[in-house]
């Protein structure tokens, strides 16, 4: 698979949530399950010769594959997800940069001519702060709200992210590719889901 596919199969997952149920499932808990979970029936439902594995153990690797394509029992992708707020990108982004890198080295004794490396970075990103009756159930209310205060616009957390991550993988061994997903409202407030899908060559 190369980059540009997985980019269209993650546009393509995305159309299968409902009418704000992203926006909802995003602003209440981590979404990196179910968004994981679309994109693994996506493959799987296009990618007729090949197995879709989730959670996928190797013998030698301490932890399981998020995402494994495999062909004649041979891996040809593997994807790992990273989940977090755009808000991260303020303080919290470095630790998420070690967890991708560690996830790369993890993997690297599977890779080799005909296997693909990436890694998606999923930022959710609340367009402004919910009513304070919502606090309770908005996971992170109280962080959105430190955050919100101190910017001009939204938009400064998604452009701060896009750098930093840009900064840590443009470089000879990755690809780095980005979109941006309107995942609807929920508690009077727009969300989109930024993705950032990293291709290590």
């Amino acid at each position: 698979m190369i980059i540009d596919e997985l980019v269209k199969v993650i546009q393509d997952s995305s159309d299968s949530f409902g009418e704000n149920e992203l926006a909802y499932l995003s602003l209440t808990s981590k979404n990196e399950l179910v968004i994981r979970d679309r994109i693994a029936y996506r493959l799987h439902v296009e990618l007729k010769n090949s197995i879709v594995a989730r959670e996928y153990s190797v013998k030698g690797i301490n932890s399981r594959i998020d995402l494994a394509i495999l062909e004649n029992n041979n891996i040809k992708d593997i994807i790992e997800l990273k989940s977090m707020y755009t808000f991260d990108a303020v303080d919290g982004l470095n630790k998420f940069i070690d967890s991708v890198n560690r996830d790369f080295d993890k993997n690297s004794s599977l890779k080799n001519n005909t296997t693909n490396q990436f890694a998606i970075v999923i930022g959710t990103h609340p367009r402004s702060l919910p009513s304070e009756k919502y606090k309770d159930f908005v996971k992170y209310y109280n962080s959105i709200k430190r955050y919100m205060k101190k910017i001009s616009s939204d938009r400064v957390l998604i452009d701060k992210m896009d750098r930093k991550l840009r900064s840590a993988f443009e470089k000879d061994e990755y690809e780095i590719k980005d979109i941006i997903i309107n995942a609807g409202n929920a508690f009077g407030v727009d969300v989109d889901i930024c993705f950032w899908i990293i291709e290590k060559k």
